[in-house]
C-alpha cells in the first residue's frame, strides 16, 4: 500500500459534555476543547504528509458512574465510538489527551498494547514528543504498554488496527502548559503527522535501546520508559586532512575517485531503489533516529553500490559497513536545537546540507563531488557523506608510525575483524583525534592507544583522557561517547 493511501484515524479524547481535565495558564483549555483543535489542524495538514485522515469524536452515552473503571458509561461511550472508527478501517488510530497529575510532574505518556506494530508506533510517537518538549532525563517519556485491566486499553483494543492512546504534557504543571502553548496547535499537530507518516514509512521494526528499560508492574503494565533521544546539539564538523598531510599520490588518488565516482553514478542508475520514489518524509521533520529507520533500506543499497566500486578502485577493499554508516550519520548530523535534523547547515565550501562536507571533497571522492557544484539537497548531501566514508576507510595519504593513513587504522589487527571498532574508529577520525593538530604539543596522535582503547571495549574519556589532546577536545569527551553508545543502540 502506498503511503497516500494510509488511514489515519483521530480521535478526541473526552466530549463536550465531560471535557476532561483543564491545563493550568498559559494554556488555559480543557482536554476537549484543546484536542478539537489539534485534530482538525491535523486533518488540515494531513495532505502534506501523504495520509488520508479523518477525525472521531466520543459518543456522550451519560454520565461516568466511575472515572477510571471500565464499567458503566465510559465503556458504553468508547463502544460506540470505535464502532465507528472500525468501520472506516483505518491503518493507525490515535486517541488525543492530555495528563493531570501532581503539579511538580512533567512528561509525556504514551499508551499502547500489547501489538508489536502499536508498540512501534507509541515508540516514534514519544520519540517526537521528546523532541519537541525538549525532555531530559528528569523530565521523562514513556511508552506504557496497556493489559485489558486498564480504562485505557478500551481503546487500544477496540480494532485490529496499530492504536496509541496518548498524553503528550501534563496540563497541571505550568512548566508543561507553557510548552503547549508555546508549541501551538499547529506544531503538535505536525509532531502527530510526523510521527504517523514515518511509522507508515517505516520497513523496519524498532529496536528498544540499551537504556530503555522494561519493567512489569503488579498491575500488568510495561513500562518502556527511555531517556530522551534526538536531542544532540553543538556537534563539531568532521575533521578534514590538511592539504599538507595529502598531497602525495594526489593525483594518482584523483583519477582513481574520479573512476569510483563513475562506477558509482552507472550503480545508481541501473539499481534505483522504489524508496526514493515514495512520499517520504522530510528530513528536517526527522530526528537522526527517526532518518535511520526510515531510510535504511535506502542507504543500506547505497552502501552496497559504494563497497562495489570501491573493490574496482583499490586493492584488497576495506568495506563500508551499517555500523559505519549508522554511528557516523548519527554523530555527524547538523541539528536544530529542537533535535530535528538542520538541512540548511553551512558547509566550510559555502554550500548548505545536513552534514558539514569537507571543503577538499573533490580530493576525496573525485571531480563528481559537489564543493565545485552550486545547488545540492539533503539527499545528494548524506550520499556524497557516504562515498567520501567508502573512500576514507580505503585511500592512503601518508605514514606515520608505521600506520597508513587512514587505511591502516582499519586494516590494524585490533579492530580489522570487528565492524563496530571500526566504526569507533572512523567516528573518531571525523572528529579528528587521528590528527595531529589536535595535539598539544603538535605532534603524532597516539594511533595504537586509541584502537587498543577502543579493541578493549573502554569509554573514549577513558582512554583520550591519558593523552595530550587539547583542552578544546577533552571537554567533548562525556558526550562523545554518550553519542556513540546512543548511535550503537540503533545497529
Amino acid at each position: 500500500m502506498s503511503l497516500n493511501k494510509h488511514r489515519f484515524a483521530v480521535v478526541i479524547g473526552h466530549n463536550s459534555q465531560q471535557p476532561g481535565a483543564r491545563a493550568k495558564a498559559p494554556l488555559d483549555k480543557t482536554e476537549y476543547e484543546f484536542n478539537s483543535q489539534v485534530a482538525a489542524k491535523i486533518e488540515e495538514l494531513s495532505p502534506d504528509f501523504g495520509l488520508t485522515v479523518k477525525v472521531f469524536r466520543h459518543y456522550y452515552t451519560g454520565p461516568y458512574k466511575h472515572l477510571g473503571l471500565n464499567t458503566g458509561n465510559y465503556t458504553q461511550e468508547i463502544e460506540k465510538t470505535y464502532e465507528t472508527v472500525k468501520e472506516w478501517k483505518p491503518d493507525l488510530i490515535a486517541e488525543l489527551h492530555f495528563n493531570k497529575a501532581n503539579s511538580k510532574i512533567r512528561g509525556s505518556r504514551v499508551f499502547t498494547g500489547p501489538a508489536k506494530d502499536s508498540q512501534n508506533l507509541a515508540l516514534l510517537v514519544k520519540e517526537e514528543l521528546m523532541s519537541a518538549f525538549e525532555r531530559d532525563g528528569q523530565d521523562s517519556g514513556s511508552v506504557i504498554i496497556r493489559s485489558s485491566k486498564h480504562k485505557e486499553s478500551q481503546s487500544l483494543c477496540a480494532t485490529d488496527s496499530p492504536s496509541v492512546v496518548i498524553e503528550p504534557f501534563c496540563g497541571s504543571n505550568e512548566k508543561d502548559s507553557t510548552y503547549a502553548a508555546n508549541l501551538g496547535i499547529h506544531g503538535l499537530a505536525e509532531v502527530y503527522l510526523t510521527a504517523a507518516q514515518c511509522f507508515c514509512q517505516q520497513n523496519t521494526s524498532l529496536k528498544i535501546g540499551p537504556k530503555e528499560k522494561v519493567l512489569l508492574n503488579t498491575a500488568t503494565s510495561t513500562i518502556i520508559d527511555g531517556a530522551p533521544q534526538g536531542l544532540y546539539k553543538n556537534k563539531s564538523p568532521i575533521a578534514r586532512v590538511s592539504t599538507q598531510e595529502s598531497h602525495s599520490n594526489s593525483l594518482n588518488d584523483s583519477l582513481l575517485c574520479s573512476q569510483a565516482a563513475g562506477r558509482i553514478n552507472k550503480a545508481k542508475d541501473s539499481n534505483r531503489t522504489s524508496l526514493i520514489e515514495l512520499n517520504t518524509p522530510p528530513i528536517d521533520r526527522l530526528t537522526p533516529t527517526m532518518l535511520l529507520k526510515v531510510f535504511a533500506p535506502k542507504y543500506l543499497e547505497q552502501v552496497k553500490i559504494i563497497n562495489e566500486a570501491m573493490s574496482q578502485t583499490y586493492d584488497k577493499t576495506i568495506e563500508l559497513s551499517k555500523e559505519d554508516v549508522w554511528l557516523s550519520l548519527f554523530t555527524e548530523l547538523a541539528l536544530h536545537s529542537n533535535g530535528k535534523i538542520n538541512t540548511q547547515f553551512k558547509h566550510p565550501s559555502g554550500l548548505t546540507g545536513p552534514i558539514a562536507l569537507p571543503s577538499n571533497l573533490r580530493f576525496w571522492i573525485g571531480s563528481d563531488s559537489l564543493a565545485f557544484k552550486t545547488i545540492t539537497t539533503p539527499e545528494t548531501d548524506i550520499e556524497q557523506f557516504l562515498i567520501y566514508l567508502g573512500h576514507l576507510k580505503n585511500k592512503s595519504l601518508t605514514t606515520l608510525n608505521g600506520f597508513q593513513i587512514y587505511r591502516g587504522l582499519f586494516t590494524c589487527p585490533l579492530i580489522k575483524k570487528n565492524n563496530l571498532h571500526q566504526a569507533i574508529a572512523l567516528n573518531l577520525v571525523l572528529k579528528g583525534y587521528f590528527c595531529s593538530k589536535s595535539y598539544k604539543p603538535i605532534q603524532t596522535p597516539p594511533f595504537k592507544h586509541i584502537l587498543q582503547g577502543i579493541a578493549e571495549g573502554k569509554s573514549i574519556a577513558d582512554f583520550m583522557s591519558k593523552t595530550d589532546l587539547i583542552a578544546e577536545k577533552i571537554q567533548r569527551l562525556d558526550k562523545q561517547h554518550q553519542m556513540i553508545r546512543e548511535a550503537i543502540s540503533l545497529v
